[in-house]
């Protein structure tokens, strides 16, 4: 009796597999191609992050055994990853770490490793996971260690062991005790530099094109940008020492720049020599100057200023250099209140940029209230050589009146839109 129950029970379940193997999920009809390039898209910005609780692309091979397969036999899910080490879940860590390196087979490696600030006191599963990522050193690309210095000296084992990194993050309490490990590296076109100068670290500085540099002394900054003759990309986040003179450096090749943060670094312009300088942006606070003096802005075709607070009550335009190269003019603001006033100022003050072509203000967290008559004036009176204007706001915006529609009928391209875009969050970077 039992017997004959358990095969109906068995002949059931079979029934069930059939019906359910019969089913064609829409998904699974795909190229495998195509899933691998979905499942690489669901990864996070900066790679899966190792310690949290959902690691991506694991979590992928758990769904079925097809999603399995896919995952293992794509080697570019593996190879970016982020470990933040502590003094717990260690054995974890590793066992992860290892299960990426392995499963990225000869990919190319990017990566970051973040360590609790001011840890000098280097656990042995720590000591085993930072040795296991240098072993790989072969295959860095793009590598960040935002870490203590007593960590970082323990990876002199890659020293002429990095023939494909091309990007160098080191954000560090203090500069290392030896800094020479990545002075070999014949790919390596970008570096980001936080809390030492140049005379701490050997770098081919002579092949770099792109330096992120943030909380040096002034002189070495410097000493940095002078280092680096075919610097194409410059960033400067904090720096201190800014009263100190810096005679002039040329940098003929650098054609972009962003100054970000609150502190004032509108200085740093004025020692720097860029004949070929294509974009600035650079963001504004009650506590930046607001002349912006620049060496040489003759080629400068395209201006991003970010508006951290509200700070129209100086009058920072009048004191702008003219720049009549200037053909793009982006203006974003951020908790800057009321919104509407900075737009009336700069649409009153744009002398300074006589063949403005493109003009785009973007507000972020800020309700606005725009008179539309007072902007159609602006474009009016610029419509022989403004061909674009937009404002994105999260508030609604008045319609174009009558005057407004014919200059957009007459081909100038005129946006409002309530709706703002992920990319207009970030500010920063070119693609390097």
């Amino acid at each position: 009796m039992v017997k004959k129950y358990l095969d109906c029970l068995l002949t059931d379940r079979e029934a069930v597999h059939e019906e359910s193997d019969a089913i064609t999920y829409p998904v699974l009809t795909l190229p495998v191609e195509i899933i691998s390039q979905i499942f690489w898209w669901t990864l996070p910005s900066g790679g899966p992050k190792l310690n949290s609780q959902l690691v991506e692309p694991l979590s992928l091979g758990q769904i079925c055994r097809i999603w399995r397969q896919i995952a293992l036999s794509t080697p570019a899910l593996w190879s970016t990853f982020h470990i933040e080490l502590d003094h717990r879940f260690q054995e974890k860590y590793l066992f992860l770490t290892r299960t990426f390196l392995s499963r990225a087979a000869s990919m190319p490696l990017s990566f970051s490793v973040k360590t609790e600030a001011f840890m000098d006191d280097i656990g042995d599963v720590e000591n085993i996971i930072l040795h296991t990522l240098a072993s790989h050193s072969q295959a860095w690309e793009n590598i960040n260690f935002t870490t203590s210095p007593k960590a970082l000296d323990m990876l002199h084992t890659v020293r002429n062991q990095l023939p494909r990194l091309r990007t160098l993050e080191l954000i560090l309490d203090f500069p290392p005790e030896s800094g020479s490990m990545f002075a070999d590296a014949p790919l390596l076109r970008r570096v980001r530099l936080s809390r030492f100068g140049a005379q701490k670290l050997a770098l081919p500085w002579h092949q770099l094109t792109s330096a992120h540099l943030d909380y040096l002394h002034k002189i070495h900054l410097a000493e940095i940008i002078r280092s680096i003759p075919n610097l194409v990309n410059l960033i400067v986040g904090d720096v201190y020492g800014t009263s100190v003179h810096v005679d002039q450096i040329p940098s003929p090749n650098l054609r972009f720049i962003l100054l970000p943060g609150f502190f004032p670094r509108n200085d740093i312009l004025s020692f720097i020599c860029a004949p070929q300088l294509e974009e600035l942006k650079i963001f504004l606070s009650p506590t930046s100057p607001y002349v912006l003096p620049l060496a040489n802005p003759a080629s400068m075709q395209r201006l991003s200023l970010i508006f951290l607070t509200s700070c129209i009550e100086n009058p920072f335009v009048q004191c702008l250099t003219p720049m009549p190269s200037i053909r793009t003019l982006k203006i974003v603001a951020i908790n800057c209140t009321p919104f509407h006033l900075l737009v009336a100022q700069l649409t009153e003050d744009l002398d300074f940029i006589p063949e403005l072509q493109s003009l785009t203000f973007i507000a972020l967290n800020d309700a606005m209230s725009l008179n539309i008559d007072t902007l159609t004036d602006m474009l009016y009176a610029r419509r022989h050589s403004l061909l674009y204007f937009e404002i994105r706001s999260r508030s609604p915006l008045p319609d174009l009146n009558l005057r407004a529609r014919e200059l957009a009928a007459k081909g100038m391209e005129i946006i409002l839109s309530d709706v703002l875009h992920v990319l207009d969050y970030d500010f920063g970077r070119p693609e390097f």
